[in-house]
């Protein structure tokens, strides 16, 4: 028996954010409203050239359930004052470094 349930909201800052725009992505028929991933430093892309978690490459998530991952509402914010590329918060590495100085 089906219930109707109230759909769920999820939001996160610093490390809980990779936690949520994760969920978002590789559940996507998961119940919930909205998502919001604040200054979470390194992102999930929809790429499947990119290896997983910074890519889909040998994510558990076929290319053809992407329209699902999009059809839900993630609002992605990120600060303003990242202006240093050589700050150590920023994703200094290869692939991190590959997404711009700035890390966006």
């Amino acid at each position: 028996m089906v219930q109707n349930r109230t759909p769920i909201s999820s939001s996160g800052i610093a490390q809980e954010p990779r936690f949520v725009y994760r969920a978002v992505t590789l559940l996507p028929g998961a119940r919930y409203s909205r998502a919001v991933a604040a200054n979470s430093g390194v992102y999930l892309l929809p790429e499947y050239s990119l290896p997983y978690p910074l890519g889909l490459k040998d994510a558990p998530l076929p290319e053809s359930n992407l329209s699902k991952v999009f059809a839900h509402k993630l609002t992605v914010m990120s600060g303003g004052s990242n202006k240093d590329p050589n700050d150590p918060g920023l994703a200094n590495f290869p692939r991190g470094r590959g997404r711009g100085c700035h890390a966006i």
